[in-house]
C-alpha cells in the first residue's frame, strides 16, 4: 500500500532507506535494478538519483559509498546538505502535493 501510495513499480521495494534531513524526513527508493532515488516523505518529485552499487548507507550525515578496483578500495560520501538542497529544490519546483 505504500508502494503504491508513493508511485513506486511493484517489482521495488518500497523503500531501502530512511534519511533523516533538515528538510524532513526522505526516503531512499528502489528506481531501477542499478539505482535507487531520494523523496522526501510527502514530496510529488524525487530529488536524486543515486547508484545502487557501491551503496553502504545512508545516516544523518549523509550516503557512504565504498567501491573496489585494481587500485585499491575508494570510500565516498554525498554530504546530507547536498541532499538536503536537492530535495527542497525539488519540493519547490514540484509545488504541493496533488496538483
Amino acid at each position: 500500500m505504500l508502494a503504491a501510495a508513493l508511485g513506486v513499480p511493484a517489482t521495488h521495494s518500497p523503500y531501502v532507506q530512511r534519511i533523516p534531513l533538515p528538510a524532513g524526513d526522505a526516503l531512499l527508493r528502489g528506481f531501477a535494478q542499478d539505482s535507487v532515488v531520494v523523496r522526501l516523505l510527502g514530496g510529488a518529485a524525487d530529488a536524486a538519483v543515486l547508484p545502487l552499487t557501491g551503496l553502504v548507507g545512508c545516516r544523518r550525515v549523509g550516503c557512504l559509498y565504498a567501491t573496489s578496483d585494481v587500485a585499491g578500495v575508494r570510500i565516498g560520501l554525498i554530504p546530507a546538505a547536498v541532499l538536503d538542497s536537492l530535495s527542497r529544490q525539488a519540493v519547490a519546483e514540484a509545488g504541493p502535493v496533488g496538483r
